[in-house]
């Protein structure tokens, strides 16, 4: 018996890629016969699968179109009675083809006036990527040309950091001297000059000019009047410990080697040494103090400054064996301080002044310009005040000569207003404690409060507000004119929501300002012409307004952090568009910048610290794998039921003798447990956002780490001095302080 055939015809191929009837349990029957009908359909076109391959690819498309003919009886759903023989299904008239079609083809356009498909099986092309032509004029976008990634190195660089010789310089020395490190640089140079710390051109030029920038101090009166207007008397400690933060909250850690680690407790502003606690044989602790070991190579110390560290900063001009580095933490509402009413929100208005206090710590190097462990660190100078929350704390950077204290200490505080103090020197046989009554500087801008700031040179310094305005006041002028609240020389908006960061391009571009806002957009202005449609530009906008923005000036870039906790950098000539060069577990909360290297630290609050040189992969771009490399990571868990009611049970009986048995190591974490753990191998990080270390895939559903806050590393600081170039500094939000000189 003869099989029956409906039609030669193929079956028309579906108009939409995602089938909207798939799953219908009414319509699986009817689907299962057309797949059938279909089989045999197809089987007829087999002897003509040659004759069809044979034509050209060119006109093949149309002349099958014509071949092919409506006919009123296919798909009439008639089959033979009798077993079909199994026959191969040509992919032609399948769906299987439109995967296969070229990506520059569209299902639509393949519809013909019947509504019907027309086509044939299209063999899919790679299409590789050339150069567009450029012939005649190229097209710009923004003032560069749109196809800079296709230019040859010499002409990219041209178009990414300058035309001349002076703009690229600075970028090309950086990359050949710092190449070869990864994470972190070396204490000392190589034979052919490659690593070790120098300072940039620019730099190098503001330090031959240092006279000049501060004729305005030392010749122009400034000095005069900071010692006119600022009111600082000396008090005993015992006057200035409402100040600083209680004595009696232990922080206790975990640190050492992998196999050998210590449980550590100390009180606050007490300390330990790292080279003893990395030891092969650690001495014990005795109060705090640790001598040195020659078997670890650790150099640096942990100290306890007693609450969350909210700002670092080394301070600049000391070429000397003492560094100090200024510290300020949270301080503590006491119960005689009246409680606090806030009707509006405390980070647009400005809040009741309380007591806090500036810490500077004194360390000592030793003969190889490494952190000296041998010689405790000590608190040279406590600055108490009574102006609330200290947010942020910055030393002028501009290079000084013949100076007289430590220089000028600039904060911004939780009261809304910024101010200006001349720090004087430490006494070298005992600490001091002054009581800051009155800033030579202060101000506060109306109806709004100052959120961050920076210093633009010697006597020039910029804060951002709330409202979206950047502030910018000269001081050799504000000084003399004798005002409470002196007029800023500039003020103009920069943003249309809250400022959170704000950086000057000092030294190379001291004129330009960048700012980040909750707006998402990264905004960079000219204050030659600081009028907002005038002389700004932004970078493409991010869902989540980052708090952290920096200038880079080994790049010539500014860098701040994606949503997906990348760190991108944006060169100065080619705001608008970035490159990323690390990738850091957790938001990010702190970022460090050194002018003696390239190297940047980044901390978040998954509790970890990376170093990476991001110029390399700036100068060569993306190909350039993104080396990082992590210098320790910071955790910290809450206390267990059992250390709670071991400490309460130690407090009612201290006595050991009365303590009914109880083990003295469950009141290790009364205060919670933190672990730092050092020693991690660089590596290679993976940019992509769907592969963010801080999400986890499961079941298609995407769950973001949530850290504990005390977890959170809130402070980073490299140190200025180039002889110690390789100090850094991290604030933790337990109170802990790590300095340590991480050069290799």
């Amino acid at each position: 018996m003869a099989s029956l055939r409906s039609s030669t015809r193929t079956t028309p191929r579906k108009t939409y890629t995602v089938d909207a009837f798939e799953g219908i349990q009414d319509l699986l029957q009817d689907s299962s016969e057309s797949e059938s009908e279909d089989e045999e359909q197809q089987a007829g076109q087999e002897g003509d699968e040659g004759e069809e391959e044979e034509e050209s690819e060119e006109h093949g498309f149309k002349a099958r179109a014509a071949e092919i003919e409506p006919d009123d009886d296919s798909m009439s759903g008639l089959d033979e009675l009798g077993p079909v023989e199994e026959e191969e299904v040509d992919q032609r008239a399948s769906d299987a083809g439109e995967a296969d079609l070229d990506d520059s083809i569209s299902i639509i356009e393949d519809v013909g006036p019947s509504n019907r498909i027309t086509g044939t099986r299209m063999k899919r092309k790679r299409v590789k990527k050339t150069p567009p032509p450029r012939s005649g004029e190229p097209t710009y976008v923004r003032g560069v040309p749109a196809e800079i990634h296709y230019f040859s190195k010499p002409e990219r660089l041209k178009w990414i950091f300058g035309p001349t010789k002076d703009d690229q310089a600075p970028v090309i020395k950086a990359r050949n001297k710092w190449t070869n490190r990864r994470g972190f640089p070396s204490r000392t140079p190589h034979r052919d000059d490659r690593g070790g710390f120098a300072y940039n051109k620019t730099y190098g030029a503001e330090i031959e000019n240092a006279e000049s920038n501060w004729k305005w101090i030392l010749e122009g009166g400034g000095r005069e009047a900071f010692r006119q207007r600022q009111m600082m008397r000396p008090v005993t400690l015992a006057e200035v410990q409402p100040y600083l933060p209680t004595d009696f909250d232990l922080r206790t850690f975990v640190m050492g080697p992998v196999d050998q680690r210590k449980v550590y407790s100390m009180k606050t502003r007490q300390f330990v040494s790292m080279s003893a606690a990395f030891a092969t044989t650690p001495q014990p602790q005795t109060n705090g103090h640790t001598g040195k070991l020659s078997s670890s190579n650790k150099n640096g110390f942990i100290l306890n400054l007693g609450a969350r560290v909210q700002s670092l900063d080394w301070a600049p001009n000391q070429e000397g064996p003492k560094q100090y580095l200024a510290a300020t933490v949270l301080p503590f509402k006491r119960p005689d301080q009246p409680p606090v009413d806030a009707p509006n929100a405390p980070s647009f208005t400005p809040q009741p002044q309380h007591r806090s206090s500036i810490q500077v710590w004194e360390f000592s190097t030793n003969a190889d310009n490494a952190v000296d462990d041998t010689k405790p660190p000590g608190l040279s100078l406590v600055l108490g005040t009574s102006i609330g929350d200290l947010k942020a704390i910055k030393w002028c950077p501009v290079p000084c000569k013949h100076r007289e204290g430590l220089g000028l200490l600039a904060c911004v505080s939780s009261d809304g207003a910024i101010r200006v103090l001349d720090v004087p020197p430490p006494e070298k046989t005992k600490r001091t404690n002054i009581l800051v009554e009155g800033f030579a500087f202060e101000c506060r801008p109306p109806n709004t409060v100052c959120t961050a700031f920076t210093w633009i040179s010697s006597s020039r310094i910029a804060a951002s507000c709330a409202n979206g305005f950047v502030a910018v006041w000269d001081l050799d002028k504000a000084l003399p004119s004798g005002n409470k609240n002196p007029r800023p020389t500039i003020y103009t908006a920069a943003s249309t929501s809250y400022i959170m960061s704000i950086a000057s391009c000092y030294p190379s571009f001291p004129h330009m300002i960048i700012t980040t806002s909750l707006n998402g957009f990264i905004t960079l202005m000219d204050l030659r012409q600081p009028h907002p449609n005038a002389g700004t530009t932004q970078t493409n906008r991010t869902r989540i307004g980052q708090t952290m923005v920096m200038w880079h000036d080994f790049a010539h870039a500014g860098f701040s952090v994606e949503d997906n906790q990348a760190v991108r950098f944006y060169p100065l000539r080619r705001w608008f568009t970035g490159l990323g060069t690390a990738k850091i577990k957790g938001h990010v909360t702190s970022m460090a910048v050194s002018p003696c290297h390239p190297y940047v630290l980044v901390g978040s609050t998954a509790g970890e610290v990376l170093g990476h040189n991001p110029v390399r992969r700036l100068f060569d771009g993306a190909k350039c794998p993104a080396n990082q490399q992590r210098w320790f990571t910071h955790e910290w868990r809450r206390p267990t039921k059992e250390e709670r009611e071991a400490a309460e049970l130690a407090e009612t009986e201290p006595a050991s003798d009365k303590s009914g048995g109880v083990d003295m190591q469950t009141l290790v974490g009364k205060d919670g447990l933190s672990r730092i753990t050092d020693g991690f191998k660089p590596q290679v990080a993976v940019l992509n956002a769907c592969s963010a270390p801080a999400t986890e895939d499961t079941d298609g559903a995407m769950f973001h780490t949530i850290y504990e806050e005390k977890t959170a590393v809130t402070a980073l600081a490299w140190n200025p001095n180039l002889h110690v170039g390789g100090w850094a500094a991290a604030g933790m939000a337990d109170g802990l302080l790590k300095v340590e000189d991480v050069s290799m």
